[in-house]
């Protein structure tokens, strides 16, 4: 078994009608959630037991990322994503190597439906939040 210490991880998007942005190193934390609807399909003369049927699938990215308002930097970028078409993004383990089996590439075309450009306390590192939702399906790639 492998266990993986999460120190370098890589996310990136491609705004529409822009290039590939690396946003990995301002990265704090990035979690994908992916998951189908579950139907109840239990019937009258049934056992007893609920059955149930998968419905759509859906997948989500959560990002923690420090704060930069750097031309072409973090908040820049993210905040020309909200209300934006469809675009790519790409999430992995570990942004060194590339795609592998034991680093897979998961991707997908995502709107982002939440952004929190200015959010922090007093004397700590600037934060920002993004959340980005699925619009199409999600692939696991491996090379």
């Amino acid at each position: 078994m492998s266990v993986l210490v999460m120190l370098d991880a890589y996310v990136a998007v491609t705004p529409p009608g822009g290039i590939l942005t690396d946003l990995s190193d301002h990265v704090k934390q990035v979690r994908l959630t992916y998951n189908a609807a579950m139907l109840d399909s239990t019937a009258m003369g049934g056992v007893g037991t609920r059955t149930r049927l998968t419905g759509l699938k859906e997948w989500q990215v959560d990002v923690q990322l420090q704060a930069d308002e750097a031309v072409g930097s973090i908040n820049e970028t993210l905040f020309g994503l909200i209300g934006a078409t469809p675009f790519p993004i790409e999430v992995r383990p570990v942004k060194t190597g590339g795609r592998s089996p034991s680093n897979p590439g998961y991707t997908g075309m995502a709107v982002m439906s939440t952004s929190q450009p200015i959010n922090g306390n007093v004397g700590e590192i600037s934060m920002t939040q993004a959340t980005f939702l699925s619009s199409g399906v999600l692939t696991r790639a491996t090379s």
